[in-house]
């Protein structure tokens, strides 16, 4: 019986990255870190790690659950801990006030969008719209 992965190790140059499942609780990724770590102890230097917790939102209580974990294993640190989720409060202090602007329409050949931050355009677009004073291409 194979068992279930709760955190998947790829090595690099400058160490080594771990996974976390985002279907895993948070308790099994947590105890397979530390057997993976145990495992992995070599007899001597540091070993860079590089956690990455994909979907899941890591608090100031996760990270020092984490960090308490690796530092069991005196050979191995953190170099970076991330996470793809942010908190709205986050998001707006990292983001500012970016706006976004909605087109609906057809866009024609020589026709000028001035719009300050993104636009979502539905619609059909034409060869040669200038958005803003620059000139952009569609993909």
């Amino acid at each position: 019986m194979e068992r279930k992965r709760h955190i998947t190790i790829k090595g690099h140059r400058n160490g080594i990255a771990i996974h976390f499942n985002p279907r895993s609780g948070i308790d099994e990724v947590l105890g397979e870190l530390e057997a993976t770590l145990q495992e992995m102890e070599p007899p001597s230097g540091k070993i860079a790690l590089k956690l990455h917790a994909g979907t899941r939102y890591v608090d100031e209580e996760l990270s020092r659950q984490i960090r308490e974990v690796v530092a069991r294993h005196g050979v191995f640190y953190i170099e970076e801990l991330s996470s793809e989720v942010m908190l709205t409060e986050e998001a707006k202090a990292t983001y500012g006030k970016k706006t976004f602007h909605y087109h609906s329409g057809t866009i024609r050949s020589g026709q000028v969008l001035d719009f300050d931050g993104s636009v979502l355009i539905i619609g059909d677009i034409n060869p040669g719209p200038r958005f803003g004073r620059r000139e952009v291409s569609i993909v």
